[in-house]
């Protein structure tokens, strides 16, 4: 799974990266909260 945003001056940016076995609701879980506790917020 990777995570990428656009910033404001039109830059791609990967903010995340991460391999599992399957997209279940924990892996989601996991993925998401590891990008909100690098700093991720106001999407």
């Amino acid at each position: 799974m990777v995570a990428t945003a656009v910033s404001y001056d039109g830059r791609r940016e990967v903010l995340g990266l991460s391999v599992g076995d399957c997209e279940d609701q924990v892996f989601w879980g996991e993925f998401l909260s590891s990008l909100k506790e690098r700093g991720l917020h106001g999407v």
